[in-house]
């Protein structure tokens, strides 16, 4: 603390240092309201979310995909929204929809959620955009090569936005999109869209439907974590099923990286809250009783009790028939803990935000 003397050249020197300090003062003050100004004008704003269109591919089968095949070019339209917080860079996460097409109540939900939790977005539709209206009752066979292509040019498209951060770009999906998210974890799957060691940070398979497997080996996935979000109650896609799966990899050497959560009084399509109350719906495409397809290089084959088998289309349209129809029902509690449960795992394997 500054003291003042009461007379003499002493007084008058003090005095004057005090006058200079306080000057002194004042600027660096004015100069740090100034640089503090700045820096909010100068700090990132959350970026306007909307429309943008895609660079993707429609594919007549997923054979065509693994053969190194190219694709009809399809301008994939999708809706990309950020959180409304202040960040140079986001995490984001690619919500994949069911074979109902997308839904404000199920995937626009999550959404809201995940922005909530400090995530970018983007969501699309990808069946009816092209042309098919019945997939919920015809099944998907014809859409696999295409549904995996748009995800993975999702991937790309945000890995090159400059507000997306490339390293934490997770996906999640919901019964067909569920399946997609496991589909393309599959390396087999990434390495015919992907050049280079671009891949999704992490997968959130919601209740898949269980149809894809793929043949054990060092590079069986792309080595990205794998959540399965499962229904203790799913007749169309049992829990069995994706059990037998990873038991097939780990017998052969190389266990799979993925893990489950079970929700037991659960049931197929928990997530939408236009589902209602829980009902079996017969008319439903599922392939609950048929064998997983097993992805080999460039071809199929069966995979049944952890034993591979030749492909038959046959026995895969006998089983299809077998299998039709399953039920849903909307459980806000297990939707709830769902996405909890997701956003841990996310954050887990990709870092807070």
């Amino acid at each position: 603390m500054l003291q003042t003397v009461s007379s003499g050249l002493g007084g008058r020197a003090v005095a004057k240092s005090f006058g200079i300090a306080s000057a002194w003062a004042i600027s660096v003050a004015w100069a740090c309201v100034f640089i503090a100004f700045m820096g909010t004008a100068a700090r990132a704003e959350p970026p306007e979310g909307g429309t943008v269109s895609i660079e993707s591919a429609t594919y007549k089968t997923l054979t065509d995909v693994i053969r190194g095949e190219k694709g009809e070019p399809f301008a994939l339209e999708a809706n990309l929204q950020f959180p409304d917080i202040e960040k140079e860079r986001y995490p984001a996460v690619v919500l994949l929809h069911t074979i109902g097409s997308y839904r404000e109540s199920n995937e626009g939900w999550y959404a809201e959620q995940y922005r909530k939790a400090g995530f970018a977005t983007l969501t699309y539709e990808s069946i009816k955009t092209r042309g098919m209206h019945d997939a919920h009752t015809r099944g998907a066979g014809p859409l696999w090569g295409s549904l995996a292509a748009d995800a993975y040019s999702a991937l790309k498209f945000l890995a090159a936005h400059p507000r997306i951060d490339p390293k934490r770009i997770a996906v999640t999906g919901y019964s067909l999109g569920g399946e997609v998210t496991r589909l393309i974890s599959f390396e087999v799957v990434r390495k015919a869209f992907i050049e280079g060691d671009q891949k999704y940070a992490a997968h959130v398979a919601v209740y898949p439907c269980h149809t894809w497997a793929v043949m054990a080996g060092e590079r069986s996935f792309t080595g990205v974590p794998v959540l399965e979000q499962l229904a203790g109650k799913d007749d169309c896609g049992p829990i069995a099923k994706t059990e037998m799966h990873v038991a097939y990899h780990k017998a052969n050497g190389h266990p799979a990286p993925v893990t489950f959560v079970i929700y037991p009084e659960a049931h197929h399509n928990w997530s939408d809250s236009t589902a209602g109350p829980t009902k079996f719906y017969p008319s439903l495409a599922s392939p609950a009783k048929c064998p997983l397809v097993l992805l080999r290089e460039t071809t199929y084959s069966f995979l049944r009790d952890g034993t591979e088998e030749p492909w038959d289309r046959g026995q895969w349209n006998d089983c299809t028939k077998e299998s039709r129809g399953y039920t849903r029902g909307f459980d806000a509690g297990v939707r709830d803990q769902s996405f909890a449960d997701a956003l841990a795992f996310m954050r887990k394997v990709m870092g807070e935000n």
